[in-house]
C-alpha cells in the first residue's frame, strides 16, 4: 500500500499543484501561482533565512501544500513561519495533514527553531484542532496556530493520537 509522503514541491509539479492552490485562492491565475512557487523554490535560502513549499503526495497526486519561512525571532530566536496551508478536507485530509506536520518538525529541527507558527485560512481552520500545541506538550516544538482575523493563538487541540475527554464535576 502506498503512503502519503511530504517533501519540497518539485519544480516540475508546480502546475500540478495549481488546482489545489485554487481551493485557497479561487481567483489566483496560473501565472501568478507559478511566479510565487518559482520564487520560493528557486532560492530556498535567502538573506533572511530559509523558505520553501512542502507538498503531501499520495499516488502522485498532491493532497496538501504549505509555504514556510525560517525567520529570526526575538522571542524564540528562530521561528518556522507557515502560511498558505491547503489540505483536502476531513477525514480524507488527516493523513496529508499529519505528513505535512511531520515534515514541519524535520525542518524546524534542521534549523533549530524554537517554535512553529501557523497562520490558517478559514477553510483550513479545522487544522487548529489537529495541530495546535502552544506549550509543546504533544509535539517536540510549540505549534502555535492562528485562525483567520485573530491575533490570539488557537487553544491546544486534540491530536490524531489523543481524544478529548469530557470531565464531569
Amino acid at each position: 500500500m502506498s503512503e502519503i509522503r511530504s517533501s519540497q514541491l518539485d519544480a516540475a509539479k508546480i502546475d500540478q499543484a495549481y488546482p489545489l492552490v485554487r481551493e485557497l485562492k479561487a481567483n489566483l491565475t496560473l501565472e501568478a501561482w507559478r511566479g510565487y512557487a518559482e520564487a520560493h523554490l528557486g532560492s530556498a535560502t535567502t538573506n533572511q533565512g530559509h523558505r520553501g513549499i512542502i507538498a503531501a503526495e499520495y499516488r502522485d497526486c498532491i493532497r496538501g501544500l504549505l509555504s514556510y519561512d525560517v525567520i529570526p525571532d526575538l522571542v524564540d530566536l528562530t521561528t518556522l513561519s507557515v502560511r498558505d496551508v491547503i489540505v483536502l478536507g476531513v477525514p480524507a485530509g488527516q493523513p496529508a495533514a499529519r505528513s505535512l506536520l511531520q515534515q514541519l518538525f524535520a525542518i524546524a529541527g534542521a534549523h533549530r527553531c524554537g517554535a512553529i507558527r501557523i497562520t490558517l485560512s478559514e477553510p483550513m481552520s479545522w487544522l487548529a484542532r489537529e495541530w495546535s500545541d502552544p506549550d509543546g506538550e504533544l509535539f517536540r516544538y510549540p505549534v502555535i496556530c492562528f485562525l483567520p482575523g485573530s491575533s490570539t493563538p488557537a487553544p491546544p487541540g486534540a491530536s490524531w493520537r489523543t481524544q478529548t475527554l469530557s470531565v464531569s464535576e
